[in-house]
């Protein structure tokens, strides 16, 4: 039932669902593609693994070479998988969680599902129920699920008669969730015990970063196809998102240093000033917010309902006052990001005298791979702008403007950045992902877009 109401609904939204018009010339993009490909591909080492200490920088470099139109059956493929499924088992870093999520779900793999059922109900493990934030870490699986996963795994393997990645489907389109009865008896007690409020503990008393938080709230998202319930945990990103949101419509890093409270709503105290990946944080918290509302409307809707109408009466992003006040913070950060060739301009200070207004937070955070403020920034324009439907932001052409940027940097070896240690790795992939205008949740971005008539002030629709 609940795959047919939301499989009726996604129809209507698959309408919404149209690229918006590349600002450079198509085969320009295509070439700086390739050459990021293959620079990816390059540095791949003999294990399956891009060379960085957490799981995550393999997730996200395979995840990334998938949608650049790499093919599952590719043999690099294959051997990222088979590490990251090693990995995975006993995996708790928060990015590393939810990149892995993602990427296996993208892979799509039947052998993998036990993993993605697992790595979800250990983010929800790890979400603050005071602040409904990540930290860096979530709760370490118990040995008898570990000693379970492994067995699923092997025999998985033994039972599966295709070769690697025959039975890989990309993933287009929305695909609907499964239901909770179909998931196996250890890990609807696992989540019984974390929806009751005994499995938490990974960052309990922590508020947590956006940064972590973001990530998580996108592996959940992704997640819940296996039939996990998420909806309480994405209830909780969304209020936080909403308390937190500043008086400039943009988002802050995290509570202030010490674990502060938060904020009491827009312009809320003892928050740290607006940066603009945590700005886009916030945008894609707020969709997230309205993704399991769409859902849970369609589930509970009446039999016979005409769930046209059921979306017709549901509240419009578009209308939305916080959703409005931070594209336009978005598009003024984008007007003082530097532009090629030009040098970096001095930040200024954030609200209240917190850090400079525009840095991303986190960048060097453990679990995930040192990056540029820039790419992880273009990345996040292009997450929030597909996720709503946008061709212009506040009257920018967000494309236009990040690829212009992006082709005036790429190396000579066809990547990004590179100034740390695996930095070359993130920066490239977040290139290349915008450069795709990749859809990590295409799902989500249907519900969004079914529940809009426009988002007035100068952004335009995808459609």
């Amino acid at each position: 039932m609940r795959q047919g109401l939301w499989a009726a609904g996604a129809g209507l939204c698959m309408l919404f669902l149209v690229a918006p018009t590349r600002g450079a010339d198509e085969a320009t993009i295509q070439r700086a593609i390739d050459r990021g490909v293959a620079y990816l591909k390059g540095k791949q080492e003999k294990d399956g693994k891009w060379a960085y200490e957490e799981i995550g920088a393999t997730s996200l470099c395979a995840l990334t070479l998938l949608e650049c139109g790499v093919p599952p059956t590719d043999a690099q493929i294959q051997k990222a998988a088979a590490a990251v499924r090693e990995a995975a088992i006993t995996v708790e870093k928060t990015y590393s969680i939810a990149l892995s999520i993602m990427f296996l779900d993208r892979l799509s793999e039947p052998v993998d599902v036990a993993l993605i059922e697992s790595l979800t109900i250990r983010l929800l493990a790890g979400q603050d129920p005071a602040t409904g934030g990540w930290g860096y870490n979530c709760p370490a699986i118990s040995a008898d699920e570990a000693n379970r996963l492994r067995k699923t795994l092997l025999q998985q393997n033994q039972l599966t008669t295709a070769k690697p990645g025959e039975g890989s489907k990309p993933a287009e389109g929305p695909r609907a969730p499964k239901d909770f009865k179909d998931l196996p008896r250890e890990i609807q007690a696992q989540w019984s015990n974390v929806n009751a409020g005994g499995g938490g503990g990974g960052n309990l008393g922590v508020s947590g970063d956006n940064s972590n938080t973001q990530f998580a709230t996108l592996g959940l998202w992704v997640g819940r196809r296996q039939g996990i319930p998420v909806e309480k945990g994405l209830a909780l990103v969304e209020t936080r998102f909403r308390k937190m949101q500043m008086q400039d419509g943009g988002w802050p890093y995290s509570p202030s240093p010490g674990g502060m409270p938060l904020g009491p709503g827009p312009g809320g105290a003892n928050l740290m000033g607006s940066t603009r990946t945590m700005t886009c944080a916030g945008l894609i918290g707020l969709a997230a917010g309205y993704g399991v509302g769409t859902e849970t409307a369609l589930r509970t809707a009446r039999p016979g309902a005409d769930l046209t109408k059921v979306l017709q009466n549901l509240p419009d992003p578009g209308n939305d006052p916080q959703i409005k006040a931070a594209l336009k913070a978005l598009a003024n950060f984008i007007d003082n990001t530097n532009k090629p060739n030009n040098p970096p301009a001095a930040p200024a200070a954030g609200p209240g005298g917190g850090p400079p207004a525009g840095l991303g937070g986190g960048l060097n955070a453990p679990g995930m791979m040192n990056r540029s403020p820039l790419h992880y920034f273009l990345w996040s324009v292009e997450r929030v702008a597909v996720c709503y439907g946008l061709e212009n932001i506040e009257g920018r052409e967000w494309y236009r403007w990040g690829s212009d940027i992006l082709l005036g940097q790429q190396s000579g070896e066809g990547s990004w950045g590179g100034d740390e240690p695996g930095a070359a790795y993130a920066d490239t992939c977040f290139a290349l992902l915008f450069l795709k205008r990749a859809n990590l949740a295409s799902d989500l971005s249907a519900t969004i877009r079914s529940r809009k008539t426009a988002l007035r002030g100068g952004n335009s629709l995808a459609n």
